[in-house]
């Protein structure tokens, strides 16, 4: 059942169902680092007017030592790239549309469109608002092990003290953007071919990726698609790879708090539009 206008829960891992979209409560840094309420909690929101987000305050779990374990809440639009019952698992072991997963070969279009995709903070230690996508091997639906293969990240605004670029990269951020992907370009600021469980991860951010470029808001179309021809043309990534989901959302670390809100999202692929569907 879609969400209701005043809807909202707090519990771990839970979810709103809006259309055939989610949003997700995805506090796994914490869980993982045993740092729960009260010392850490997150809900996500339907309000009253039809806008939808996450409330969160990120505690001290780990005195800012360890900034592997951020939260993610999101919304998704797919389903994960781990494999069913898999440990990594952190929303429902099913696609939430029927347009993903499709093979790369197979998407001629895909973007994500938000309306007033904002970010208010009151404590801003440790964030970033970004759009992001998943790639496995094999079919995550019908295949208990796809092979993750990677995961793609874009940021539109982020903390300016944390996250450094890498500037050993072979594709260095002030060499200028890398990806125009709808009326924005995206450099690239860090790629690893090693990442976390084993998959290779690129994470590219706004404009030229110097601090003097964060957004608190991003409203428009980001083109998924511009971003999947790079891997192919200038990574050489097969087609033959899924595009298991897209996402939006807020990595959160500690000594955080705020609030994320949108009044839409939309994601298209090929010529399957889907919006934000609230239950009157």
């Amino acid at each position: 059942m879609n969400a209701a206008r005043g809807e909202s829960t707090n519990v771990p891992q839970d979810y709103l169902r809006l259309g055939e979209i989610r949003i997700l409560n995805n506090n796994w840094g914490s869980e993982d680092l045993g740092c729960t309420a009260p010392k850490s909690t997150m809900e996500v929101f339907v309000n009253d007017s039809g806008a939808f987000g996450w409330n969160f305050n990120r505690g001290d779990c780990a005195q800012m030592t360890d900034t592997s374990h951020p939260d993610f809440p999101q919304v998704e639009f797919g389903i994960h790239p781990f494999g069913i019952g898999s440990d990594l698992e952190t929303s429902p072991p099913f696609s939430s549309t029927t347009v993903l997963p499709m093979q790369i070969k197979d998407v001629d279009i895909a973007t994500i469109t938000l309306d007033n995709f904002n970010i208010a903070l009151q404590g801003r230690a440790s964030w970033n608002i970004t759009m992001e996508f998943w790639l496995s091997e094999r079919d995550p639906v019908t295949d208990p092990n796809p092979g993750v293969y990677a995961e793609i990240m874009a940021w539109w605004g982020w903390d300016a003290g944390r996250w450094p670029c890498d500037t050993n990269n072979d594709n260095q951020p002030d060499a200028g953007p890398s990806v125009q992907a709808g009326a924005m370009a995206y450099s690239l600021c860090h790629q690893n071919d090693n990442w976390a469980s084993g998959w290779r991860y690129f994470q590219f951010r706004a404009g030229d990726a110097s601090d003097g470029n964060i957004r608190e808001n991003f409203s428009g179309v980001v083109d998924v698609k511009a971003f999947l021809n790079y891997l192919r043309d200038q990574r050489g990534y097969s087609e033959e790879l899924w595009l298991t989901r897209m996402e939006v959302g807020s990595e959160i670390d500690d000594d955080t708090s705020g609030t994320v809100s949108m009044n839409n999202v939309t994601f298209q692929v090929n010529d399957e539009i889907r919006s934000a569907v609230i239950r009157e």
